[in-house]
C-alpha cells in the first residue's frame, strides 16, 4: 500500500488517533522493508528480514486481539475493517492472516496460531473480553 493509498482512505473517513497510528506504522514497516532489501548487505537483509516479518505478525495479531472487545467487529463488516490494517509482509501473511482475520473470539485466535511461535506467547495473555470483567 502506497502513502497516497493510506492518504486517500484517511481523506475518505474519519478515524482515530490510534487507527492513524496503525496506518503509519503500516507504511512504516512495509517502506522499511522494502529499503532494506534494497539496499543493505545479506546479512543485514536475513536479520532485518526477520525482524520486520515477525512485527508485522506482531501488529495483525494485535489488531485481531485489540477488536475483541469490539462487537461490532465480529461480523463480516468489523473482520473487513480489521484487514484493511493488515500489512502484506510476515510469516504468517498470506497463508494464515486471511484465517486468523476470521476469528471471532481469543480462544479460536489462539487454536489458529498452533504450531506458529507466537502461539506459545499468546497462550500467556489474558482473554480480553475476560480480563475487563
Amino acid at each position: 500500500m502506497s502513502i497516497e493509498q493510506v492518504s486517500n482512505m484517511l481523506d475518505q473517513d474519519q478515524h482515530s488517533s490510534s487507527e492513524i497510528k496503525v496506518f503509519l506504522k503500516k507504511i512504516w514497516l512495509i517502506s522499511f522493508h522494502r529499503w532494506i532489501m534494497a539496499n543493505c548487505n545479506e546479512g543485514t537483509k536475513a536479520v532485518m528480514d526477520e525482524m520486520l516479518k515477525a512485527e508485522s505478525d506482531w501488529e495483525t495479531i494485535q489488531i485481531i486481539y485489540n477488536s475483541f472487545n469490539r462487537p461490532d467487529m465480529a461480523d463480516a463488516r468489523g473482520q473487513s475493517l480489521r484487514a484493511k490494517y493488515f500489512n502484506n509482509l510476515g510469516h504468517l501473511y498470506p497463508d494464515r492472516t486471511k484465517a486468523l482475520n476470521e476469528s471471532r473470539e481469543f480462544r479460536e485466535l489462539q487454536e489458529k496460531l498452533v504450531g506458529t511461535p507466537y502461539h506459545e506467547h499468546l497462550a500467556r495473555v489474558p482473554d480480553p473480553v475476560r480480563a475487563d470483567q
